[in-house]
């Protein structure tokens, strides 16, 4: 399971199949997220601090098969659970080592962190949600309806 859900104490819910038709597995296939990410090639994605070493590195989850790991930027600090932006480069980093004839998977993916993302991740979307209190640098509270930034919520959380 996904670091990412277990943080959120939340479990995959398992579909249930379609009496109707059973599909092949290449329509499956078609229409996965993992298909539907196409080119990792700057690919933007929100991702999950899992860890946080050293004030240096931190270890992201993307809900890709790998984690990745990023430089932490100077003067910024992400604790863990905090979400993220990165620009995914390859989800799978793999190389010939030393005399080795086959390429070997060191387990990362390799991404570039871009920043904190500004939205939160929910449950599920409340009435309550869609209207939010923001404070000025007066301190003059405002109400606005919600966007899209603000709330991402988990049963549309999906590798895009």
């Amino acid at each position: 399971m996904s670091t990412l859900l277990k943080e959120m104490n939340i479990s995959k819910l398992i579909s249930e199949r379609s009496k109707h038709s059973e599909k092949s597995f290449s329509t499956l296939l078609r229409y996965s997220p993992f298909i539907q990410l196409g080119d990792f090639e700057s690919r933007e994605l929100i991702g999950v601090v899992i860890d946080n070493v050293d004030n240096t590195d931190l270890y992201i989850d993307f809900g890709g098969k790998f984690h990745c790991v990023c430089s932490q930027p100077a003067n910024h600090f992400y604790p863990r659970g905090s979400l993220v932006r990165i620009r995914l480069k390859n989800p799978e980093l793999t190389d010939k080592f030393m005399i080795n004839t086959k390429g070997i998977s060191i387990f990362e993916a390799d991404a570039v962190l871009l920043g904190p993302y500004k939205g939160r991740l929910v449950r599920v979307i409340n009435e309550e949600d869609k209207v939010l209190t923001t404070t000025n640098a007066d301190s003059v509270k405002k109400q606005r309806l919600s966007t899209d930034e603000d709330s991402v919520a988990l049963e549309h959380w999906r590798l895009k």
